[in-house]
């Protein structure tokens, strides 16, 4: 083939495929944060095929741009495909930062919810690095590692510090509740709770009652009982599924007075957000000071 440039802007010629682009949308520093997106751009006007490849982490593969959102660094393979089946082959890499910490998703699982305030509780008060343009706004930063991790994890402290300021305290727990159901995923699969172990033996349950329409209720959410009590207790974190058609919106709550895990302000920090529709409210509840407890 020859390099020419034709009416339409394309400078590339392979045999009878015209290639007017084929490059990478990325930032300045060319590299992501992990779960970051990037668009990979290509523009054949008479191709028969476009086929990218690794494809697990790409909106499509037989598109001409498609959206890239590596985990770890990746080589991207394009094959274009011309008429008469000759092929263009163009490879694409995009770097992964591995000092980067989406500053809201604390337990590092690629959604914001309730289950981030566990880590807040487990490293309370730990200090280290100051994050570089310290912002809990919705958008990858580079953050130097803590040396410390999130207790029985791997997951370094830097993620846990939502404000970057330095320190894990309870005003981390604020930035969580701005920022709710926010989800690094694009591919909207995933779902909407990490996995974790299941409460197989201790009693946890709401004790439900009737009422009459109208009528303002409480409902008990017993966690272990006398001959069963919870053990060695530090935080938990759950949902609540109700019939939205019963409620009023917005009136569905929690309220901590006679929890035994712990006081709320004192030695245990909490959120909780309702979601009318479906009809749930999430909870989390975790100590401050290091120490387990055991109660019912």
């Amino acid at each position: 083939g020859i390099t020419i440039e034709d009416a339409s802007g394309c400078n590339e010629v392979v045999e009878d495929l015209y290639i007017c682009h084929a490059q990478m949308a990325l930032p300045p520093n060319s590299s992501l944060c992990k779960f970051d997106e990037a668009e990979l751009f290509a523009f054949a006007p008479n191709a028969v095929s476009y086929d990218w490849s690794p494809g697990a982490d790409l909106s499509c593969t037989d598109c001409p741009n498609p959206i890239a959102n590596p985990e770890v660094t990746t080589i991207y393979t394009l094959t274009i495909t011309s008429p008469n089946l000759s092929e263009f082959v163009n490879q694409f890499t995009i770097t992964v930062d591995e000092n980067c910490v989406w500053p809201v998703d604390l337990d590092s699982s690629g959604l914001v919810s309730h289950f981030d305030l566990l880590p807040i509780g487990l490293s309370f008060d730990t200090t280290g690095p100051i994050r570089y343009k310290a912002s809990a706004d919705w958008l990858g930063l580079t953050a130097l590692p803590w040396g410390n991790t999130i207790p029985a994890t791997t997951i370094d402290l830097r993620h846990v510090d939502a404000n970057g300021d330095g320190s894990i305290e309870a005003v981390d727990a604020d930035v969580i509740r701005d920022k709710w159901e926010q989800s690094l995923s694009f591919s909207n699969d995933q779902s909407p709770y990490p996995n974790i172990p299941l409460l197989d033996t201790l009693p946890f349950y709401v004790e439900v009652d009737t009422f009459n329409e109208g009528q303002r209720v409480v409902f008990p959410v017993i966690l272990g009982i006398d001959d069963l009590p919870g053990e060695e207790i530090y935080g938990i974190a759950f949902s609540i599924d109700y019939d939205s058609s019963l409620f009023v919106p917005g009136t569905a709550m929690m309220t901590f007075e006679e929890s035994w895990l712990g006081e709320e302000g004192f030695d245990m920090i909490t959120v909780q957000k309702e979601f009318s529709v479906p009809g749930r409210l999430d909870v989390a509840m975790v100590r401050t000071d290091g120490i387990n407890i055991s109660g019912s």
